[in-house]
């Protein structure tokens, strides 16, 4: 579980940084409430991997923060192994 865990950590500090490279094109606010999700997803993902849908939860989250930074399609991406 640990595993999975800091995998969700990683990504979400992924998300993070490249929030941060696209901070120009989104108003401080918007900014603003996507580090807010993010810090407390980050805070909280063990907990929420111990719940028996909690790591839906994570991956779902994981999607609408990706479809703000858009991470997933970026051409930076590298292989996971």
């Amino acid at each position: 579980m640990s595993v999975r865990i800091n995998f969700y950590r990683e990504e979400l500090f992924r998300h993070w940084r490249c929030l941060e490279q696209q901070r120009e094109h989104y108003s401080e606010k918007a900014i603003g409430d996507v580090e807010t999700a993010i810090l407390r997803l980050m805070q909280r993902v063990d907990r929420l991997c111990e719940e028996d849908r909690g790591e839906a939860v994570v991956r779902r989250l994981l999607q609408t923060i990706d479809g703000i930074t858009r991470l997933s399609t970026s051409t930076d991406r590298k292989p996971l192994h």
